[in-house]
């Protein structure tokens, strides 16, 4: 099975840990993925418009399920296109 791009952190957090004679230790906390950040960004346009939204044909019959697995399809495809892009 193939890993998932999950994009990198979207909102990565660099903090300073420790000060000694020799500097400053930073530490980096990811915070969310990229793929999660435009999942999100997805679900919520597609929530905006919920009378619009139906499950396709085939998609998980759980309507909260079905609406997230196509918001990470949606991001799946954003990260991908970052790839082709300048």
């Amino acid at each position: 099975m193939n890993a998932i791009d999950d994009g990198g952190p979207a909102y990565p957090i660099v903090t300073a840990t420790e000060m000694s004679a020799g500097g400053i230790k930073f530490t980096t906390t990811p915070g969310m993925s990229l793929r999660d950040y435009f999942a999100a960004q997805a679900l919520n346009g597609m929530l905006a418009h919920s009378t619009r939204y139906r499950p396709r044909p085939g998609a998980n019959p759980v309507w909260h399920r079905a609406i997230a697995d196509e918001a990470y399809e949606i991001a799946d495809a954003m990260i991908d296109a970052r790839k082709d892009a300048p």
